[in-house]
Order: structure tokens, then sequence, then C-alpha cells
């Protein structure tokens, strides 16, 4: 064998290597992907998998348990394209307001139990948008933690308005309990 011989050998046995690698990261990716959507759908979800979702994906994910818990009607109502939606939504004969605060993975540490928190200032701008519209249920769902200020003031709203504060960990606990029914509501 000469040189050239040996060197186009070499060449084509890193291409062959370099796409066999692409291959494979390429069915790593699909494979987290199907076991993510495995893990939402069958309600195994932590909120781990919350936070790796794209903001659109957290959003659609969440309005779907929304819908299992008896709201109706949901609107999107105002949006920033970083982690913050406000939805408008009809339960129980009333209207209602749900503001979604995504953190983005970034943000979330690589232990499981600490995440960042929503503080108080976003659930009081989230009240003086509920006062504004008249509105009197109000939701804030996160898939990080509140801050101790934060449930302080949700639980000391002004007369006629109710916040509920649900993070991460409810979330995925309301999630997999009516997926528990769901499975065995099917099973039966």
């Amino acid at each position: 064998m000469d040189f050239l011989e040996k060197m186009f050998r070499i060449i084509s046995l890193i291409v062959a290597l370099k796409i066999i690698g692409m291959v494979i990261l390429d069915f790593k990716a699909k494979a987290k992907l199907s076991n993510t959507r495995n893990k939402l759908n069958y309600g195994l979800a932590s909120r781990r998998d919350l936070s790796s979702l794209s903001n659109a994906s957290f959003i659609t994910w969440s309005l779907g348990i929304l819908t299992e818990l008896g709201f109706s009607n949901l609107q999107v109502m105002s949006y920033k394209l970083s982690d913050s939606y406000q939805i408008k939504a009809f339960i129980n004969g009333s209207d209602a307001y749900i503001k979604f605060i995504k953190l983005n993975p970034k943000d979330t540490p690589l232990d499981e139990d600490d995440y960042p928190t929503v503080g108080r200032p976003e659930v009081q701008e989230f009240l003086g948008t509920l006062e504004r519209d008249n509105i009197k249920i109000g939701y804030v769902i996160t898939n990080g933690n509140f801050s101790d200020e934060a449930s302080e003031f949700a639980a000391t709203m002004p007369m006629g308005y109710y916040v509920k504060l649900v993070d991460g960990c409810e979330l995925t606990r309301l999630h997999r309990r009516n997926q528990k029914q769901y499975l065995v509501a099917n099973l039966d």
C-alpha cells in the first residue's frame, strides 16, 4: 500500500466515524425527547422534566392539566417570549386569570430540591392585573418555587380575591393524580 492509499483509508475511516457519531447523537436526542414525552404522558414527570421543556411546550402541557381540572374557554391574553404567559379561563361559573412563569433550564440547578423562586413582586403585579380587569380568581403557575413573601402575600388577598400559587411540585402532583384517575378509569 502506498502513502496515498493509506491516507485515503484514514480519511474515509474518519468520515465514517463522524457520520456514525452524528447518527448516534441524533438517536440519543430523539430517545431523550421520547422519554420526556412518555414521562409527561404517564404522569411520571419531575420538575426537572418541566424545566427542560420549551416555554410553548410547558404552557401546552400545563393547559392540558387545567382542562382536566375543569377549566374551559382557555385564551392566551398576553405573553412574553421569555418566560411569562397569561391565560384567561372559565372555572365554576367565573372568569379566572392564570399566569405561567416558566423558569429557564439554565436557571435550574443540578440539585432537584433547589429551584429558583418567584417572588412577591410578580404576585403583586398579577393582583394588579386582576383588580384592573375585575377578575376575582387567579392562579400563578411555575415550574420552580415561590418565596415565603409571595406565599404570605397570596394568603392575604384583599376581600373577594383569590390567588392560588402552584409550584413545580404541586403541578407534577396534579398531573400524576389526574393521570392515575385517567389510567384507572380506562383500565376498568
